[in-house]
């Protein structure tokens, strides 16, 4: 029996299409198209028009079936499984993250499914607002967020702090950060061990954006992060 993978190739072929026309019908890169044809993870959300683009049924992608047509619905159904189903779920979408590491949830009408594995009590998705993270996060994409709460207390940049294994864990992750008591905001987290000494710590959070300025963290900065970013779901439209 094919694969997943095999399929899209096969069909893709035979329609004559590179990976990057039919990325370009599907509204994805060229690379998705070559990772989904190596059965890396198909999201559900672009079964229905990536079968469009092959002129094919939902069902005939997931199970190689030519005789009934799935619907969304039916992918989405819990009840409905195959081996090569992706397993998945939705979550609702937010657009703003509260200080104490609660989502604002209210009136929340939009979600997104993803993968089983970001569970709905300890995940979310955020919509991202502005271009600080830009241009490996950039604004209208939708992050996936797993709920946490680290406080820096207490912090010496000669010594690091109380638990500084937990923050080193930390290092180069996106996360959400509150300084000072301000709206969290997502920035990447750097800490090092610096050369001044051998107990010579230091900490800083910056955007990717090059234009993004370095919040250093000092003695008296109030840092608490409120939300790791788990995985980047890029709005097509942001493709550049």
């Amino acid at each position: 029996m094919t694969t997943v993978g095999e399929r899209i190739r096969e069909r893709r072929k035979s329609l004559k299409l590179t990976q990057a026309q039919l990325g370009a019908a599907v509204g994805v890169t060229d690379q998705s198209i070559s990772d989904w044809e190596k059965n890396k993870a198909l999201p559900i959300n672009t079964l229905v028009p990536l079968a469009n683009a092959l002129k094919v049924s939902t069902d005939f992608l997931l199970t190689g079936n030519t005789k009934k047509q799935l619907t969304l619905d039916d992918v989405l159904n819990p009840a409905f499984r195959t081996s090569e189903t992706p397993t998945m779920h939705n979550l609702p979408v937010v657009n703003k993250i509260a200080a104490n590491h609660q989502a604002t949830f209210t009136g929340i009408k939009e979600t997104h499914p993803v993968d089983v594995k970001y569970d709905r009590t300890n995940h979310y998705c955020l919509m991202v607002k502005g271009r600080s993270m830009h241009p490996t996060i950039m604004e209208g994409d939708v992050v996936i967020v797993r709920r946490t709460f680290m406080q820096l207390d207490p912090y010496d940049p000669m010594v690091g702090p109380a638990n500084k294994d937990a923050w080193m864990k930390l290092n180069k992750k996106v996360v959400c950060a509150v300084v000072d008591g301000e709206d969290p905001e997502l920035k990447r987290l750097f800490v090092q061990v610096t050369p001044r000494k051998e107990t010579g710590f230091f900490m800083y959070l910056r955007g990717d954006n090059p234009q993004s300025r370095m919040i250093t963290i000092e003695v008296e900065t109030s840092l608490k992060i409120v939300g790791i970013v788990q995985q980047i779901m890029r709005d097509p439209s942001n493709f550049e």
